[in-house]
């Protein structure tokens, strides 16, 4: 999830430097390609960090953010009249990798299956085998 983090905004921020329409709009789909993997990445941490008995709690808490974050994105409109549209999308890409790289620092990769009851690790191990 660190890497996609990173990714999302290093592509964010390289969209600011095409004067092609086409580049743009090229950049803007790959950006949106590399968001949209973050949610199931998310929801794979949470059940592996949560019991199943808190996991909505969590997803909960996850949803509300993406919400939350499309409300303050909002504010991006006041770095654009600021500072123009190139430079908003380079601020946002330093905030993005910055966040990607706290991810990467905070989060770690918890045990796989941690929660899952013996029969289904069972068979879990029988189709690595």
């Amino acid at each position: 999830m660190c890497i996609v983090l990173i990714l999302a905004g290093a592509t964010c921020g390289v969209t600011g430097f095409f004067d092609s329409f086409f580049m743009l709009g090229a950049m803007r789909v790959l950006h949106g390609m590399l968001n949209s993997s973050s949610n199931p990445l998310s929801f794979s941490i949470i059940s592996d960090y949560f019991p199943p008995e808190k996991r909505a709690t969590a997803n909960s808490i996850i949803q509300a953010g993406n919400y939350i974050g499309v409300a303050v994105s909002s504010f991006s409109i006041l770095l654009i009249t600021s500072f123009g549209w190139r430079a908003q999308y380079g601020i946002m890409a330093a905030l993005g990798s910055l966040l990607g790289l706290a991810t990467m620092a905070l989060i770690k990769e918890p045990e796989r299956g941690r929660f899952l009851d013996e029969a289904t690790k069972k068979k879990e191990a029988e189709k690595k085998a």
